[in-house]
């Protein structure tokens, strides 16, 4: 089961990250989030304080002039090479992006170490961590939100993670008090299928006391 680190900031978050990645062997970082979560900086910030190369997959991206689900929209061949150079330099590789085990499979790749990047806003008295993403609704039309909806409802990277991280979104704090998580996991889906991805009943992850 995930463990949940919260921190103020993402600042806060790659100091974590990067204390914990000096006793792990693991030489791949993959991190994963709805778009605008953080991933990308998170990642940035982990390459500045050495800890390895940081591969943001969005540069592979194109601009279709029609809708296009995300993975479509990569130069594909380009990423690979670009994933197999930084893993020949020896160092820890730092991936980020949407839908990555469809862009870059473990399978591919290998598993490395995961982490599922949350932003978390307290406009009402139980947090939201997936923003627009509302996983209980219908998948939107436009891309990549769709591609991204879809990717969670099958993947489910918010839930398989090795580490889920959590910061605040912009202008917002944690509270002093304590919260209820309720709704990290979308329980208005418990029991029933979601565009014909079955759902099951599901617990919050353990909340680790890692300072």
């Amino acid at each position: 089961m995930a463990k949940i680190i919260t921190k103020s900031n993402s600042d806060e978050i790659a100091g974590w990250i990067t204390k914990f990645l000096s006793s792990s062997s693991s030489t791949l970082v993959r991190l994963e989030g709805v778009c605008g979560s953080g991933k990308t900086t998170i990642g940035r910030k982990l390459s500045e304080r050495g800890v390895g190369l940081h591969i943001n997959v969005d540069k592979f991206a194109t601009k279709p002039s029609k809708p296009t689900p995300y993975p479509q929209c990569l130069k594909q061949e380009e990423l690979n090479g670009a994933i197999t150079r930084a893993i020949g330099k020896g160092k820890t590789v730092i991936l980020d992006a949407v839908c990555l085990e469809e862009v870059a499979p473990v399978e591919l790749w290998g598993h490395g170490l995961s982490i599922y990047v949350k932003r978390l806003s307290f406009n009402a008295i139980e947090p939201i961590w997936h923003m627009e993403l509302r996983l209980e609704d219908e998948p939107p039309i436009n891309e990549p939100d769709r591609s991204v909806h879809l990717y969670h409802l099958k993947v489910l990277p918010h839930m398989n993670a090795d580490l889920i991280v959590e910061f605040p979104e912009d202008l917002h704090r944690l509270p002093k008090v304590a919260y209820s998580r309720e709704r990290y996991f979308d329980p208005s889906t418990f029991g029933r299928s979601v565009c014909g991805f079955p759902h099951v009943t599901r617990t919050s992850p353990s909340i680790s006391k890692w300072a």
